[in-house]
């Protein structure tokens, strides 16, 4: 489907098999989206999946240009493209418009929620997604995506002769707004690519809230996390074989962190020369790359990443990064209200105590784990009772002998 100058909305959909298979692609590249190419559009989609979908260049799955586009409660499954796997979201508007003579005044952009990345593949980059422009998400998963998760356009390198192509298109559009990569309670794990980010912005800035960007590789001087301008609150990068956050080539860069746990990563937590500045309530750990804006302690989280009882996550918090920064609002990872004992954890999930005490005591986790913990306290509270009814009788019976 071609829509241009067009409202769009699309609900309850699914789009399977289109487009054109890898084994088809020969030397060509493909000029539009495997499923959908939206130019100019106001475009809604929401329940829908797009499964199988392929193309010969951008977007296996959808292409989207100059177009303001969200996307709610979605699949994105075995999606194939040279770039952008998934998606490719050009949030600029173009300068010229050959398409039409009506004047365009939305603001262009991608807007996710409520949204599933699952085994795309991108042989060049961008395993889910490749963008320009600006990209708003919450609650976003990215999962065994290969060519990494997320790629900014200045991140992707083309071969001849398709290598200037990108920055054709950048140049034939406006260059507002500025590329950014804002994501509340984002999951982005198992994400694998030649190079080793999860998130290759290039020169575009991202900003994470209550997100956790884990097991993302292989091994690489990248980082699972490699762009100029880097904000992360209340975010967990643990156990990325590609290091953990890095720098844009070329482009002086900037980290700052508030609440946010670098556990594990290959060969750096935070890469050298990376200007690392504190917001409060930080760990890494092993080592101390990210030097002074971070504590260096185990912050000992549990094999799902939630702070164990005695974390050094667990309170550490910085209180007003957990109520007053919009990408956290409060809540963690998985919408569960922070500040349950008037301070917050550090790292995308706030632990309460009794699912701690749980795990401890070998009751489990979760929902199920919380019940047997009642249901064992209940059973020692009950023999405690009855020791208790023994012992005061056998004194009785001693105060009369």
């Amino acid at each position: 489907m071609l829509l241009t100058d067009a409202v769009v909305t699309i609900r309850r959909t699914r789009f399977d098999g289109n487009g054109t298979p890898p084994a088809q692609w020969g030397a060509a590249w493909g000029c539009c989206g495997g499923a959908l190419t939206l130019v100019r559009c106001d475009a809604t989609l929401a329940q829908t999946t797009f499964r199988n979908n392929a193309a010969a260049g951008f977007g296996g799955a959808i292409q989207a240009l100059g177009t303001r586009l969200r996307i709610e409660d979605s699949l994105f499954e075995g999606n194939r493209a040279r770039a952008g796997a998934a998606l490719l979201s050009w949030g600029r508007a173009p300068l010229l418009n050959p398409w039409s003579e009506e004047a365009w005044t939305g603001q262009p952009g991608l807007a996710l929620s409520r949204t599933r990345f699952r085994r795309n593949a991108a042989a060049l980059g961008g395993g889910a997604l490749l963008f320009a422009g600006r990209v708003e998400g919450e609650q976003v998963l990215f999962r065994d995506n290969d060519g990494g998760a997320i790629a900014g356009w200045q991140a992707l390198a083309l071969p001849a002769p398709f290598d200037g192509v990108l920055a054709g298109l950048a140049a034939d559009t406006a260059a507002a707004p500025a590329d950014t990569l804002a994501l509340a309670r984002a999951i982005l794990v198992d994400n694998v690519a030649a190079r080793g980010p999860a998130i290759a912005a290039g020169a575009a800035a991202v900003e994470l809230g209550n997100a956790l960007v884990a097991r993302n590789g292989p091994a690489g001087p990248t980082g699972a996390i490699n762009a100029a301008r880097v904000m992360l609150v209340n975010t967990t990068v643990a156990d990325n074989p590609a290091g953990g956050v890095a720098g844009h080539a070329g482009a002086p860069a900037t980290i700052r962190l508030g609440n946010t746990i670098l556990l594990r990563n290959g060969g750096f937590q935070c890469a050298p020369g990376m200007a690392a500045s504190s917001l409060g309530g930080n760990l890494q750990y092993p080592g101390s790359d990210c030097g002074g804006s971070a504590g260096a302690r185990d912050p000992r989280l549990d094999g799902d990443y939630r702070p164990g009882l005695a974390s050094a996550a667990r309170d550490s918090g910085v209180t007003t990064l957990c109520t007053s920064h919009p990408l956290v609002a409060s809540v963690d990872l998985f919408g569960r209200a922070r500040l349950q004992r008037g301070r917050c954890d550090a790292g995308a999930i706030e632990e309460p105590l009794p699912p701690a005490l749980a795990a401890v005591l070998g009751a489990g986790t979760g929902a199920a784990g919380q019940a047997r913990l009642l249901a064992l306290l209940f059973v020692l509270a009950i023999l405690l009772f009855l020791v208790g009814l023994w012992w005061g009788r056998r004194r009785m019976r001693r105060r009369i002998r």
